[in-house]
């Protein structure tokens, strides 16, 4: 999966981007550059397989997890979330073009998808996930923008994507991330506290004995029980 394709040497990079905030559409024309047929609707349809397995996949399945090690703690791997902007942008991508033939039931359906993608990661307890959530919503927000400025939506397909906004709550998600990453630092900490392999600590692990055992350890110590949550001891 690649997106956006490098269709050839002087079009590597994707078109800069529409911008809602400042009432700036999408340039269609500089992504035909990016694809060997300038037709986008045609162009676009090397993802239907991948988005069509995405769909059956949250039709089987109302809820997901990706295979985080949380116990690597600061040092889990997050790959999943590059992936899923990039299908985000293939969704944002489809519903503009969609938008601009007319096709508004099908542009209605790829938002939905990109914000499906977006809630999977709701429940991560990582700041860098709910960033990147933040940003895979505002990727949607383009395309029901250029809609609104187009009088594309008919009133049933306003009031859907006012429902499916309404269900996005980025302060509970917020508490969620805040929460998990003190937990992530007060493991991490116990860890340096006593003395784990170099590996499971960073560059952490070079601090001498006497830092954590010693008068200076008071500090380190203080850290420790900030980063603890309450009851945790």
């Amino acid at each position: 999966f690649v997106f956006p394709p490098k269709a050839s040497p002087q079009h590597r990079e994707a078109p800069p981007h529409g911008d809602w905030h400042l009432g700036r559409t999408e340039d269609l024309t500089g992504w035909k550059k990016c694809f060997t047929n300038d037709d986008l609707v045609a162009a676009l349809a090397m993802y239907d397989p991948m988005l069509q397995e995405i769909k059956d996949a949250f039709q089987q399945r109302h809820k997901c997890r990706f295979p985080i090690h949380y116990d690597d703690y600061i040092k889990a791997a997050l790959p999943h979330l590059s992936r899923l902007r990039s299908v985000v942008g293939v969704c944002r991508l489809r519903a503009l073009v969609e938008l601009s033939t007319g096709q508004s039931d099908a542009a209605l359906e790829d938002i939905r998808l990109g914000l499906r993608l977006a809630d999977t990661l709701r429940t991560e307890p990582f700041d860098i996930s709910q960033l990147v959530r933040c940003a895979m919503v505002e990727t949607n927000v383009q395309a029901v923008w250029e809609g609104l400025a187009a009088h594309r939506w008919n009133e049933d397909q306003l009031a859907a994507l006012q429902a499916e906004f309404t269900n996005f709550d980025q302060v509970a998600a917020l508490g969620t991330a805040l929460r998990g990453e003190r937990v992530l630092r007060h493991a991490f900490l116990r860890r340096v506290v006593d003395h784990q392999p170099r590996e499971l600590v960073i560059s952490w692990a070079d601090i001498p004995r006497e830092l954590v055992s010693g008068p200076r350890g008071r500090v380190l110590q203080d850290i420790l029980h900030t980063a603890c949550p309450v009851g945790w001891e």
